[in-house]
């Protein structure tokens, strides 16, 4: 900075405002292109991440695959568990309406 004594020419001292308003722009663009870069680099990890993860459950799933003809046989084995357990609900269903039918039937007989 220039001694305080002297008188600045004016175009001398919008000269050196304008050096520290650039010096500032300058300052928040290098400020804010570093934030931008460090977010890139920060999702670029990130996604590389996922991608390991996603990686280690594909080679997971292709050791567990499975052919058709099991997937048929477990199929099978829980149609046919399924059907047991219908014709049980069924068969339950008919002796609680039996039974309550009974009831009913005794109710009505000691009214009379």
């Amino acid at each position: 900075m220039p001694n305080s004594n002297v008188p600045l020419h004016p175009e001398t001292a919008a000269v050196i405002v304008d050096r520290r308003i650039n010096t500032y722009w300058e300052r928040a663009a290098l400020g804010l292109m570093a934030i931008v870069m460090s977010l890139v680099v920060w999702s670029f990890q990130q996604q590389a991440a996922k991608v390991e993860t996603l990686e280690t459950k594909v080679i997971a799933l292709d050791k567990v695959k499975i052919d058709k003809g099991d997937l048929r046989e477990v199929e099978d084995r829980l149609n046919s568990k399924m059907e047991g357990l219908r014709t049980d609900i069924i068969a339950r269903q008919d002796l609680m309406q039996s039974n309550i039918l009974s009831r009913l039937d005794l109710y009505f007989q000691g009214k009379r």
